[in-house]
């Protein structure tokens, strides 16, 4: 992008700039050098993505300072390569909370699957609360919970990929390994990556960090006797399972709710 800074996103993927307003903008081009180079405002952040079925046209988002709006639809509109130029703005947005007003649902993949957000630590005290009610019953539930999600998330990826269940060899397994990271990332879920990988033993460990159930736990209510990742450490081991045709169990070996600088999830076959 010509004349343009680039900014690597962070972990999680949300730029709130609280106490300044904000706007989204949204522009349909036809030449996405072109914009760039007649665009002198800097956004906080922005998207690029091809505008439905039509060959050649794209959907730029972005988010700016409200301060900067005018400015930047003056040099959008009087753009030739700028078919169409929005902008919105929300209470939330003006106090610097984005909100995506232009789209919704948010859908990922091919089939347009809707995501639904949750707030971390709004879930963690339901699960503390939970627990007082429930026990050591919840922390099963919501491990099995995320097995069956993390079931139904190999499918759509095997489906992407064009995988067949069963075939396992390293190249297929690091394939896989980092599309779920890539996922698991994208949604504010943990970084996730490969930490040992042996497909003749059927042994498979990952590393997680800032897994989203540790760090809200740890924030919360501080060092945790025992690892917390139930329902992460359960989506790893449904892929797994669905990948492999197996049936694999997560031991969560390490944990930074616990007070460890990244946490450890070891697959076994049960």
């Amino acid at each position: 992008m010509a004349g343009q800074e680039y900014k690597p996103f962070v972990f999680p993927l949300i730029h709130p700039l609280p106490g300044r307003c904000l706007a989204e903008c949204l522009f349909l081009v036809n030449d996405v050098n072109a914009f760039w180079r007649g665009i002198t405002v800097k956004p906080l952040s922005c998207t690029i993505t091809p505008h439905g079925d039509q060959e050649g046209l794209y959907a730029i988002q972005m988010f700016i300072l409200c301060e900067d709006l005018e400015k930047i639809m003056d040099e959008a509109r009087s753009l030739a390569c700028v078919l169409k130029a929005e902008a919105k703005s929300s209470p939330h947005m003006k106090v610097g909370w984005g909100v995506d007003l232009f789209f919704f649902p948010l859908t990922i993949g091919r089939d347009g699957m809707r995501l639904f957000g949750l707030v971390g630590p709004f879930f963690i005290e339901g699960v503390e609360e939970l627990k007082g009610m429930l026990g050591t019953a919840t922390e099963a539930f919501l491990y099995h919970l995320g097995f069956s999600y993390g079931v139904k998330l190999a499918e759509g990826m095997m489906k992407m990929l064009g995988l067949k269940e069963g075939v396992v060899d390293r190249e297929t397994v690091m394939t896989l390994a980092r599309f779920f990271s890539d996922y698991a990332r994208v949604v504010g879920c943990a970084v996730i990556e490969p930490y040992d990988l042996d497909v003749n033993s059927m042994s498979f460990t990952f590393k997680m960090k800032d897994c989203w159930e540790a760090v809200t736990h740890l924030k919360l209510y501080g060092r945790a006797e025992s690892p917390v990742c139930y329902f992460t450490k359960g989506n790893i081991a449904g892929v797994a399972s669905r990948v492999c045709g197996l049936k694999f169990r997560a031991v969560e070996e390490k944990c930074q709710a616990t007070g460890d600088p990244y946490c450890l999830v070891r697959l076994e076959l049960k």
